[in-house]
């Protein structure tokens, strides 16, 4: 079975710990795409913050961005798919924000927006670099949709954030649930519509170009990743991934610093 597909996770996946493409990261990539197979990036950055690094790898496809609440095509920014948070989940989000006084960025058009400028909004400004709007209150607007909303805290409490939104939207951890509720980072939490992630995203994008599962690859190293992991007959993840992800792919490779996105492609796509 040969991979026709590869989609590729950014942050602590495909980038270095200095948010970098490494040269043989980028080399392993070009030659997959001359080979025929189709290379795509899916993130939970936003897409203007995705951009920048499918330009470098000239890469003309959808991309996966906002946990898969977007699809866009990298050159001519059509969009695909778009599937934003409903107002009746945003009443419940915004409420439980105001009772904890949680901090929380959202995502509307393709613009961060902020209540106020923090040092959780300056870590993420610096990492995906994008700037943020500050609005105040007008933030708890419900009338506008976002594709996302983040909350940023402490690692230590973060479980606690997300079994509470779990409590008040009635999760089960299904495609049913009224939000979907993910992690890349261990002081994230990232909130999409209903049935929302990267491996439903893959898959639309698989079957519009008639690829089957069987010759998907996915690379990635977080909990957001687990859906798309779970979906890929060649399931990667680098050496530095979390434990959920390990758990639920096949193949092992090395590092976001070792450049273990080349080692795997090279490996099973490129047959090298």
């Amino acid at each position: 079975m040969s991979v026709k597909l590869i989609a590729i996770d950014l942050d602590d996946t495909l980038l270095n710990d200095n948010l970098e493409i490494s040269a043989r990261n980028k080399e392993a990539i070009l030659k997959a795409v001359e080979k025929g197979i189709v290379v795509t990036i899916a993130t939970g950055r936003m897409f203007r913050a995705a951009i920048p690094f499918a330009k470098q790898l000239n890469l003309d496809v959808p991309l996966i961005v906002y946990n898969g609440g977007l699809v866009k095509k990298t050159l001519s920014e059509e969009i695909v798919f778009h599937k934003p948070i409903p107002s009746s989940s945003l009443s419940k989000i915004y409420k439980l924000t105001q009772k904890h006084n949680w901090y929380i960025q959202t995502y509307i058009d393709d613009y961060l927006y902020v209540k106020e400028a923090t040092e959780y909004t300056a870590f993420y400004c610096k990492l995906a670099n994008v700037s943020a709007r500050v609005i105040g209150n007008k933030i708890f607007d419900t009338r506008r949709l976002p594709t996302k909303i983040m909350i940023q805290d402490e690692e230590s409490k973060i479980k606690g954030i997300i079994d509470e939104l779990n409590f008040i939207f009635n999760n089960k951890g299904s495609g049913l649930d009224e939000v979907s509720i993910t992690t890349s980072k261990p002081t994230y939490v990232e909130i999409t519509a209903q049935g929302v992630n990267k491996g439903a995203a893959l898959s639309m994008l698989a079957e519009s170009l008639a690829i089957s599962c069987e010759n998907i690859m996915v690379i990635g190293d977080s909990k957001n990743d687990v859906s798309m992991l779970k979906l890929a007959n060649y399931s990667v993840v680098v050496e530095n991934g979390c434990a959920e992800a390990k758990e639920v792919a096949k193949i092992m490779t090395k590092s976001n610093n070792d450049s273990g996105v080349a080692v795997a492609i090279e490996k099973y796509a490129l047959g090298s």
